[in-house]
């Protein structure tokens, strides 16, 4: 009894030796013989603030497009060398599809996506994918990417699992930061988009207070930061379309043809489709700011001066 439980506890502890040596080193593919279908896999990194909800909702609102709805693998509190092999599992699995002819193996596909997804929501997992079949062509999913950097093994096998399968990466920014901070500040301490449902009613101008406002404003520039560390990291050659949350705004149906052209969609996708979102508050500072004036001379001295585009003197009422 005592040779057969010693036995079984030599073969577990081989096990999990084997599992972390294998997360350390580099991680195993699931389907390491699996043929590249017509599929094309992409991720959309983000920014705070960036209208990433916006763009990947408007994506998922397309046949073409197999994406999940959420940052399906951005749970802060998963951390070890397992978490971040989970994460390479499931991103490995959203990018090996079935071919769009085996319709019977898309259920199976669907399972083990499912079974794959350890990072939480899985409600909103099982919808996303859902809405997968024979008929979509590029797979993907909004991440920031940021908590596979702690690791050195996951930051090579991410490098090598997104050069192994050509995997395009968008990269969605902002240019102006304070009315980037603000979106994450109405977040954070509000639990409020910047986005709303085109039927919606306009919403009002923020009372911003201060030190709360700087605070969002590391947020934004430590997503910035991360993003560049991202990007950084990446294979020579890997697809990249740099975009901004300003052309994403103002030049709307251009920036979304080169979206879908870059994913590999028909440019005119959507073309005749009615936003379903839109802007939900004003563009000028001046107006979205209720203390507009008061924030401004906060930062008139300093680098941020310039996203203060029409100075601290500005009226709402000026427009």
């Amino acid at each position: 009894m005592r040779l057969r439980r010693r036995l079984a506890l030599g073969i577990f502890a081989n096990a999990v030796g084997l599992f972390a040596n294998t997360v350390d080193a580099f991680p195993v593919l699931l389907n390491p013989t699996t043929t590249q279908s017509r599929s094309v896999p992409f991720i959309l990194l983000f920014e705070s603030g960036s209208g990433s909800s916006w763009l990947i909702k408007e994506l998922a609102a397309l046949p073409q497009f197999c994406v999940v709805l959420f940052e399906p693998i951005d749970n802060s509190s998963l951390t070890t060398a397992a978490d971040h092999f989970a994460r390479l599992r499931w991103l490995e699995q959203l990018w090996t599809p079935p071919q769009p002819a085996e319709s019977f193996a898309w259920p199976t596909w669907r399972a083990r996506m499912e079974a794959a997804s350890v990072f939480g929501q899985l409600p909103l997992v099982k919808e996303s994918l859902n809405r997968c079949g024979a008929g979509s062509i590029a797979f993907g999913l909004k991440a920031r990417l940021s908590r596979l950097l702690n690791r050195r093994a996951a930051v090579d096998g991410l490098r090598v699992l997104l050069a192994r399968y050509g995997v395009r990466v968008l990269r969605l920014g902002r240019r102006n930061r304070i009315k980037q901070a603000l979106t994450e500040y109405r977040r954070l301490n509000q639990g409020l988009g910047h986005f709303k449902a085109a039927s919606g009613g306009a919403v009002g101008a923020t009372e911003v207070e201060p030190k709360m406002f700087a605070r969002a404003l590391v947020e934004v520039e430590r997503s910035h930061r991360l993003a560049n560390e991202v990007l950084s990291m990446l294979s020579p050659g890997q697809p990249v379309l740099n975009i901004s949350y300003e052309e994403l705004l103002h030049e709307h149906a251009e920036a979304t043809a080169r979206v879908h052209s870059f994913l590999g969609v028909s440019s005119g996708a959507g073309a005749n489709k009615k936003a379903a979102y839109v802007k939900a508050t004003p563009d000028r500072l001046a107006c979205a700011v209720a203390n507009y004036a008061e924030l401004c001379r906060e930062y008139e001295s300093g680098p941020y001066k310039a996203w203060f585009e029409e100075g601290c003197a500005a009226r709402c009422e000026s427009s």
